[in-house]
C-alpha cells in the first residue's frame, strides 16, 4: 500500500505524517480491501523501489528485520511477535530472551532494539505504525472472505458458566499474537500474552510465568479457544479475567 499509495509530491518534513495516516488507513481496511494490495505484492506487478524511493519511504520508518517480521506476522498465530519495549537498567536481569531451542518464536519475529524500541515504553499498540501487518491475516489464507465471513454465534456453542463469556466474545475476534515485555511484565516477571484482532486491537490477555512451559515447544501461538481446552479453570473464575495471570 505504501508503495503504490505515496504521493512524491508532498514535501518530504511531511513524509513521517504520511507513512502514519497510510498506516491508519491499512489498518481501517477489512482483508477483503486489503487483499488486491496483497496480490500486487505477489505477482511482481509493482516496479521494484529505487534506492532514493528507499530511502525517503522505507528506511526512516521500518528496518529491514521488521520488513522480514511483517511477512511472517501475517501467518496467523503460527508466527507469534516478540516485543521487548521496556529496557530500564534496574529490570535488565528480569529479561529472558527467546532462544532457538525453545521453539517460542523464530528469530525474525523477535522485536528486540532499545534504539527502537524503548520509545514504545508508554504505548506498545505504536508497533503498529512501524509493522502495521501483524494483525494481518490475509497473507496465510489466500482468501479474503475467509476473514471477512463472521461465523454464527451457534458454531462457537455456548459458555458453561457466565462469568466465561467475555473470553468466548474474544476468541470470535483474534487474529493475531504479541508476547509483550514492558516494564509491569519485567517488574511481575511475566510475559503478556495478548491476542489481536484484524484491525490490531487487543481483544484479550493473559500474563504467564514461564511460557514454554505454558505452551509446550510449538512455535506457535495458542487460541484463547485452546487455552480454555487446555487449562481448567472452571473453578476459577479470576482466572478468566483479562490481564488474570495463569501458572
Amino acid at each position: 500500500m505504501i508503495q503504490t499509495r505515496w504521493d512524491y509530491s508532498k514535501p518530504s518534513v511531511k513524509d513521517k505524517q504520511q507513512w502514519n495516516e497510510l498506516v491508519l488507513e491499512w489498518l481501517a481496511l477489512s482483508p477483503r480491501d486489503r487483499h488486491p494490495y496483497h496480490l500486487k505484492s505477489t505477482e511482481h506487478s509493482l516496479l521494484p523501489l529505487t534506492s532514493e524511493q528507499i530511502g525517503r519511504v522505507l528506511a526512516p520508518f521500518q528496518t529491514v528485520h521488521e520488513r522480514n517480521a511483517a511477512l511472517s506476522a501475517g501467518h496467523y498465530r503460527m508466527s507469534p511477535i516478540w516485543l521487548r519495549t521496556c529496557y530500564a537498567a534496574e529490570l535488565a536481569d528480569f529479561y529472558r530472551p527467546p532462544n532457538e531451542s525453545d521453539n517460542i518464536v523464530g528469530s525474525r519475529e523477535i522485536l528486540d532494539d532499545e534504539a527502537i524500541y524503548s520509545e514504545l515504553a508508554g504505548d506498545w499498540r505504536r508497533i503498529f505504525f512501524r509493522v502495521p501487518s501483524i494483525a494481518d491475516v490475509v497473507q496465510i489464507y489466500g482468501d479474503p472472505d475467509l476473514e471477512d465471513v463472521e461465523m454464527l454465534d451457534s458454531d462457537w456453542g455456548e459458555p458453561e458458566e457466565e462469568y466465561q463469556r467475555p473470553v468466548h466474545e474474544a476468541q470470535k475476534q483474534e487474529k493475531g499474537l504479541i508476547y509483550l515485555l514492558d516494564e509491569e511484565a519485567l517488574r511481575e516477571k511475566v510475559v503478556k500474552v495478548m491476542w489481536l484482532g484484524k484491525c490490531g486491537n487487543c481483544v484479550w490477555d493473559f500474563k504467564v510465568r514461564d511460557l514454554w512451559e505454558f505452551q509446550g515447544p510449538l512455535k506457535r501461538g495458542l487460541s484463547i479457544l485452546e487455552i480454555i481446552e487446555r487449562y481448567d479453570y472452571t473453578s476459577h473464575p479470576a482466572k478468566w479475567e483479562r490481564g488474570a495471570l495463569l501458572d
